[in-house]
């Protein structure tokens, strides 16, 4: 039992002798700060976004990502596709990338990215909005393939383009009272921003009229000739099918403003519009001279195509007949469809004529055309016989009418 009590006495006393080795253990510190310095470069590589509003037409559309790494970012992963943007309307695109600087592994790498204007060739007001970059998780890594494993919301820029008036436009337009070749009209063009004088040419406008008549209206002159708040233009047109404008083209003519084809020097453009009419009125609609019969007035009676299986009631208008007997009018049918004729009267009372229809026609075939005799000018009974063409299929017809 003593000897057993010696030992352990013992053991207690080599115990506290060890102490100093313990202390010296202690004094060994564990490489902590080392382990700590091993996770911050852990983290993935950081992105600061840098972007100016869009506030004019730009075609395309810059901004700049700085990636920033401790341990240095691997550059060959920066490229198109690190990045998504979306913007109003679920508008969503892929940014090109441009350029690096340095173009090599560094901490701090730049990289210029561009995109294109949604809604077309420049940026319009339709584009305003605010818009996000989001940098793809695992796309842009350090050079020890560290990446962020989620989305990283990078940065937001906005567009907000102020919207640009539009050109307006003018007519000024007189009578046409006398024959010829051709007419004159002005149109005035006015804007808040000048007008592109540039944009003003033949084509800007249009001219429709009785029987069809369509016509471009030919630039003819413009003052001043440079780009100015408000532009003064003369424009001409010809009479059918480059003719002369006589009695049987009286009626009322619409001029219309081609869309898109005015334009400010800021790219604003004019929306179509109908700018006005003037009338065509030439004298020499009064009864012809008694030599050739007269055929003005309101006629009604039946249309008759036989092979074509059409039998129709019809109200007739010979609305004009001049000195040389030239004549012009309309007939509708009773479900409507309208055909208009021109022609000329001889001093036997027989005539002749072209009619068609307009090309809007709820004709079931589409669009007709034709032509044809006829007698009883200057009775009150009217004969006709003509060919009539629609969509391929040639037919003859007759129609009488009785006046009144």
């Amino acid at each position: 039992m003593c000897s057993v009590m010696v030992e352990m006495l013992e053991s207690r006393k080599m115990l506290s002798a060890s102490a100093p080795l313990m202390t010296s253990f202690e004094s060994v510190r564990l490489p902590t700060t080392g382990i700590e310095a091993s996770l911050q470069t852990a983290k993935p590589p950081t992105a600061k976004f840098h972007a100016r509003p869009v506030t004019t037409g730009l075609s395309s559309y810059s901004f700049t990502v700085a990636y920033h790494s401790s341990v240095g970012i691997n550059a060959s992963t920066i490229g198109t596709g690190n990045l998504s943007l979306s913007g109003p309307s679920g508008y969503v695109t892929t940014p090109t990338l441009v350029s690096l600087s340095p173009a090599s592994n560094a901490k701090t790498i730049v990289a210029v990215y561009s995109v294109i204007p949604p809604s077309g060739a420049t940026f319009t007001p339709s584009d305003n909005g605010i818009y996000t970059v989001t940098l793809a998780a695992g796309s842009v890594s350090d050079i020890n393939n560290v990446s962020s494993t989620n989305p990283l919301r990078v940065g937001t820029y906005k567009v907000q383009i102020k919207t640009v008036p539009a050109p307006t436009a003018s007519l000024t337009a007189q009578t046409m009272s006398s024959a010829a070749s051709s007419y004159s009209f002005q149109v005035i063009y006015h804007g808040a921003i000048p007008i592109n004088a540039s944009t003003i040419e033949t084509g800007n406008l249009t001219v429709t009229g009785p029987s069809g008549y369509q016509q471009n209206a030919a630039l003819a002159s413009i003052s001043p000739s440079h780009n100015a708040s408000t532009i003064k233009a003369t424009y001409s047109i010809t009479g059918p099918a480059g003719g002369a404008f006589g009695t049987t083209d009286n009626g009322t003519y619409t001029v219309s403003l081609v869309a898109g084809s005015i334009m400010n020097t800021r790219g604003a453009s004019a929306a179509a519009a109908v700018l006005g009419t003037f009338a065509v009125n030439i004298q020499g609609s009064s009864p012809p001279a008694a030599t050739i019969p007269n055929m003005v007035g309101t006629y009604t009676g039946t249309n008759i195509v036989p092979s074509a299986g059409s039998y129709h009631y019809v109200s007739l208008n010979v609305a004009s007949e001049d000195t040389s007997g030239h004549i012009s009018g309309s007939w509708v049918t009773d479900v409507g469809v309208v055909f208009n004729f021109t022609g000329t009267v001889a001093a036997d009372g027989t005539f002749s004529y072209n009619f068609s229809t307009p090309a809007n026609t709820n004709h079931a075939t589409g669009p007709v055309t034709g032509n044809g005799t006829g007698s009883g000018a200057g009775t009150n009974a009217l004969s006709f016989n003509f060919t009539a063409t629609s969509a391929g299929f040639t037919a003859p017809g007759t129609m009488s009418v009785t006046k009144g």
